[in-house]
């Protein structure tokens, strides 16, 4: 799905020069990476790029033949694997086919298909401990702020989210840590293996004949540690092949197959708890087949994915609401519109799920108390560590009742904390919960979430440029981040009078017009009302070769279509009052490299 590009920038004379720059939120094979190391790397521990794609490996395509050992390409190492997820991405053709199936309502199909790979890998997910988080705006924030809390309280954590920025391995983290290669390259090969054993087609191929498999040619099922880095093969009495009478089901697509990866991972690693965050929607989403989760949260609702979840707030938090559970409870970030909202307590009644809103944060901070602080910039993120909190807390409150004690950062928690509340009826209140451990406070303090509300500053020689990044890519969020551009920059800029640009890049599935409305010429927008420079580019990528994770490859580079970008163009020139004629400093860039270019010809010229 066509995702959001969206820059702003200031450039200070003889000062650094504020430039934010919003990445695409929803689009994995985008080149992200080759734009941030052009300006500077959002820092993402263990993403460091170790090769060059002009060396890339080959990988099974839809032409290839149906037997299962020529979908299976060597060496079977990391960049192979990615190589070969790739080419299980949604095109366009299974996307539609995907919405179809939304409006046919055929959900209870997809979560079958779901649950036969899982059966196929012999994975029980109902051994982890699950937090599942869904919304339109802040759940991967919410979500880091939950793992980082419970990691600080010394809980070993698994972390699984969606999009990635720089790499694949972001999506999947193991106490704080990106999985290794090793690791992803071991998990994705055993599951590769295991589903053409059991009957799986590959990738433009037929099932295998799986009748006269042997015993010893099984995979092994154990999810225990292997000492190998290669795919595991001993053989396992548990296994057995496919019954010919199942009708053939392909190889999952991207995002399923990657959280079966990440299921299968975590469950070797022996976690205490796992914080999993909804990839699109959450009634049909890969991630709703955890039949047990601790609790449940919901982040704000918007307008994104409309095609898929519907064309109201109430559709879609009726579709985000897909994921509350018989007798778990949930949570609503505060905040929440009385539409959206009246639909998520009806859908937790409907499966007798108790449901509460989060309290805001600062009713954690008793009298005279010190303020939490946070580790994402941003006032929008009040929000999300709201929800965190009461996320985190309900699941530290499950571990009391079940009698399984605390770890010794914990020890010094009063018997009494937790007060009165009941698991059972969701009677959750920030006193409750008050004052907060100290850990919790560390963990929310120490949020480290690259691309979201964050600021950096480009490599020299042009270091008087700064670059604030935010994910926003609905029109609610975009203005929100405007907001925050606004607030930061001003602080930035002290004294100074910067020159400002915006670089936008709009996919053709949305509306440039309503993304760029926080950015028309009225009294509010004060900072926003007054940009110097617009740059219309796209996703293509100028570079040839570039060292990246080949996760991160959009496959689209090549000629560029000119004639979006100029629509682009004619209607920031309307939502402006400009006259098109002038020379308004509003020009397209073929290329990301080439519109990062001009902003650094801004900062030679504006030393």
């Amino acid at each position: 799905m066509k995702g959001v590009r969206f820059s702003l920038t200031h450039i200070r004379t003889h000062h650094p020069i504020p430039l934010p720059y919003v990445f695409s939120r929803y689009s994995p094979l985008r080149a992200c990476r080759s734009v941030t190391r052009t300006i500077a790397k959002p820092h993402i521990t263990g993403c460091a790029p170790t090769r060059s794609m002009s060396t890339r490996p080959s990988f099974p395509s839809p032409s290839m033949s149906s037997s299962a050992s020529s979908a299976t390409p060597a060496p079977r190492d990391y960049e192979s694997a990615v190589a070969t997820l790739n080419n299980l991405q949604s095109n366009e053709s299974a996307i539609a086919a995907w919405v179809s199936t939304r409006r046919q309502d055929l959900s209870v199909t997809l979560k079958e298909e779901m649950l036969e790979y899982v059966r196929r890998l012999d994975v029980d997910i109902n051994k982890l401990s699950i937090i599942h988080v869904a919304g339109t705006k802040g759940k991967g924030s919410t979500c880091a702020f939950v793992e980082s809390m419970l990691r600080h309280s010394g809980y070993k954590t698994g972390l699984y989210t969606s999009p990635h920025l720089l790499c694949v391995r972001e999506r999947i983290r193991i106490n704080g840590q990106l999985i290794s290669e090793e690791e992803f390259a071991r998990h994705f090969w055993w599951i590769w293996d295991r589903l053409i054993h059991t009957g799986t087609t590959p990738p433009g191929g037929q099932a295998p004949n799986t009748t006269h498999t042997t015993q010893a040619q099984t995979p092994s099922l154990s999810t225990q540690p292997s000492s190998s880095s290669s795919t595991s093969s001993s053989p396992s009495s548990s296994s057995s092949p496919v019954s010919s009478h199942r009708p053939p089901l392909g190889m999952p697509q991207f995002f399923r197959y990657l959280t079966l990866l990440a299921f299968r991972a975590f469950l070797e690693s022996g976690l205490d708890v796992v914080v999993l965050e909804v990839g699109v929607g959450g009634r049909t989403d890969a991630t709703n087949i955890a039949e047990a989760p601790i609790v449940t949260g919901v982040s704000p609702l918007g307008y994104d994915h409309m095609n898929v979840l519907g064309d109201t707030l109430e559709e879609i938090a009726w579709e985000k609401a897909g994921i509350f559970k018989h007798r778990v409870p949930a949570f609503s970030s505060p905040g929440q519109l009385p539409g959206p909202l009246g639909v998520l307590q009806k859908r937790a009644v409907d499966v007798s799920a108790p449901f509460a809103l989060s309290p805001a944060v600062s009713e954690y901070v008793r009298e005279g108390g010190e303020p939490l602080r946070l580790g994402l910039d941003g006032e929008f993120q009040q929000v999300n560590a709201a929800l965190a909190l009461a996320l985190c807390n309900v699941w530290l409150h499950d571990q009391k009742r079940r009698n399984k004690g605390f770890p010794s950062a914990l020890s010094g928690l009063p018997s009494s904390w937790g007060g009165d509340y009941d698991y059972n009826i969701n009677n959750y209140a920030a006193q409750q919960f008050s004052p907060l451990p100290h850990p919790l406070r560390v963990g929310l303090a120490t949020t480290h979430w690259p691309g979201r509300a964050q600021v950096q500053r480009m490599a020299a020689p042009h270091d008087n440029v700064h670059i604030y990044l935010d994910g926003a890519h609905t029109p609610e969020s975009i203005a929100v981040c405007r907001q925050w551009f606004e607030t930061r920059s001003l602080k930035d800029s002290a004294d100074q009078t910067p020159i400002r640009a915006i670089i936008f890049n709009c996919g053709k599935g949305r509306e440039p017009r309503a993304l760029l409305e926080s950015f028309g010429p009225n009294e509010e927008n004060a900072v926003a009302a007054k940009l110097d420079h617009v740059f219309v580019t796209t996703f293509t990528l100028r570079a040839a070769k570039y060292r990246e994770d080949p996760s991160t490859l959009y496959r689209g580079r090549g000629s560029v279509d000119p004639t979006w970008q100029a629509k682009v163009v004619s209607q920031w020139h309307a939502l402006r009052h400009d006259d098109p004629r002038e020379d308004h400093g509003v020009q397209g860039c073929a290329t990301m490299e080439g519109a990062l270019q001009a902003v650094k010809k801004l900062s030679q010229d504006n030393p």
